[in-house]
């Protein structure tokens, strides 16, 4: 069954769990942290224990500029894991949102001024593989700038679910933000891992109104991803009858 971007928060929050030390990048604290320490604070911060993260923050302030294996810095890591009260803590404590961070925590003012002083950044991407379009948590207001500005709508992230910012839209559930990147040209048929398509996320995750409107948008009922499977045979497999009726209706095969 190939690997659909339901599984993106797995992703996203995983690699965290392994936080070993490493190199420290240009222009950051050169302080090493044991890799128990890390590990106790990426386990605060996924619990939601903001208390706890601040209090191993207090007694090792290098821990600000933890990295999860993947990359990800400490304040994207909180948002992922569905806790932005403790990205806010961390840049309160401090932390100055590059443009990913800033799109990720909703800072409009911040993503502007930034593309303001360096317009350069529209391009950039996250240590973890992320544009600040992939990552506007379904910010409209943000999708906007970031277009108006020259962000390229179908880039892929540079990490394995090789995503675009519509094909995250739709896993995560976000349907007026698919609708506007639709509507701002995104490619409705474009492949990410394993050759999966909008619509076998959409078929994957039983979501019956993205389904519909990426049809309506010119997805393709049949193409197959990497392992030879349709929307049609994904929704089935994933026990989705609901997706799987709507497709058979408009035509799909297995």
């Amino acid at each position: 069954m190939p690997r659909t971007l339901l599984l993106l928060g797995t992703f996203l929050l995983g690699a965290a769990f392994r936080a070993t030390p490493q190199a420290t990048p240009a222009g950051t604290s050169s302080i090493a942290t044991p890799p128990s320490l890390e590990r106790q604070f990426f386990d605060a911060i996924r619990k939601g224990s903001k208390e706890e993260a601040l209090r191993l923050l207090d007694g090792e302030p290098a821990l600000i500029k933890a990295r999860a294996n993947s990359g990800a810095s400490v304040t994207q890591y909180a948002v992922y894991a569905g806790h932005p009260e403790i990205a806010e803590a961390f840049i309160a404590r401090g932390v100055e949102p590059n443009i990913v961070e800033a799109a990720l925590t909703g800072r409009l003012d911040r993503v502007r001024a930034l593309l303001d002083k360096d317009p350069s950044l529209i391009h950039a991407f996250s240590q973890d593989g992320w544009t600040a379009l992939h990552l506007n948590w379904g910010r409209l207001d943000i999708v906007n700038l970031l277009l108006d500005r020259g962000a390229v709508i179908n880039t892929i992230s540079r990490n394995s679910i090789l995503a675009s910012p519509l094909q995250g839209a739709v896993a995560s559930g976000r349907y007026e933000l698919a609708r506007l990147l639709v509507q701002r040209g995104a490619d409705v048929n474009c492949r990410g891992e394993g050759g999966v398509s909008p619509l076998q996320e959409a078929a994957a995750g039983g979501r019956l109104e993205f389904a519909k409107f990426l049809m309506e948008s010119g997805s393709r009922l049949n193409e197959r991803d990497d392992e030879g499977k349709t929307p049609l045979a994904t929704a089935i497999a994933y026990k989705k009858d609901a997706v799987a009726a709507l497709l058979k209706e408009r035509g799909a095969r297995e």
